[in-house]
């Protein structure tokens, strides 16, 4: 615990230092594994009284659930978009820093554009969509198979990067306790800021890229990582795919 408690503050306040750690070959997953689990009991404990007022436009199924249902639906949802992160960072990243940044990132916009459009098809006809997400996850496994510790560390990195979340959650309940959307909005909006700025800084010193093709890498492995999580939702109940999207 003593380890996890001086990573969760140097994330906050020394990331460079923190990612230092992090990024060293064969170091210690567990502290960055409890970052995530603290992340998610706490989400999860915050989303069991979350008012509807906050996310109109979500299904009235989403509100009012057990605590339970919301744990699993953020445990499957950030455990599917950390394994994708971890997988394809560093292979997109590789790819931008090879050329020139403009039409590979065109081309990374294109795909994620056409993958929303079938998926938007595909919606109505299970099959289908099970067949669309065949691919990124085989693409995911074989990029899993030859990553070796490039995936190691860069999944401590996305898992230990879940100490920022944590510490907006006394400001989320602050805003669900007083009833302010408006505060809600903000801090989910600082705190999706700092978590991307934090991920950028970590491919900066793990591959020695310039920022303008680390932060177009993780945002289109972020893009990805949803589109194949909405993919992955369509195929459950009604009732359960928002929750699988909430976190």
């Amino acid at each position: 615990m003593r380890e996890t408690a001086l990573l969760f503050g140097k994330v906050l306040t020394r990331p460079s230092e923190a990612l230092g750690i992090l990024l060293k070959e064969r170091a210690a997953a567990a502290p960055a594994f409890l970052l995530f689990a603290l992340y998610t009991l706490g989400s999860a404990a915050a989303a069991a009284f979350l008012p509807a007022s906050f996310m109109p436009e979500a299904p009235s199924s989403v509100f009012g659930r057990p605590f339970a249902v919301y744990l699993l639906a953020g445990t499957a949802g950030g455990a599917i978009t950390t394994f994708l992160c971890a997988v394809f960072l560093p292979r997109i990243t590789a790819i931008l820093s090879a050329g020139r940044i403009g039409p590979r990132l065109l081309l990374g916009l294109a795909a994620a554009f056409a993958y929303f459009a079938a998926l938007g098809v595909l919606k109505e006809y299970p099959a289908a969509l099970a067949l669309a997400a065949i691919p990124p996850a085989a693409a995911a496994w074989y990029r899993f198979r030859a990553a070796g510790e490039s995936f190691h560390g860069m999944l401590r990195v996305l898992l230990a990067a879940f100490a920022i979340g944590s510490a907006f959650l006394p400001l989320e309940g602050l805003a669900i306790y007083f009833s302010s959307s408006r505060l809600y909005e903000l801090s989910t909006i600082a705190m999706a800021l700092w978590y991307f700025i934090f991920l950028v800084k970590a491919l900066r010193l793990a591959g020695g890229t310039g920022a303008p093709r680390a932060a177009a890498a993780v945002f289109l492995t972020m893009t990805g990582s949803a589109l194949f999580l909405y993919n992955i939702a369509l195929l459950l109940p009604e009732e359960y795919q928002a929750l699988l999207l909430l976190f």
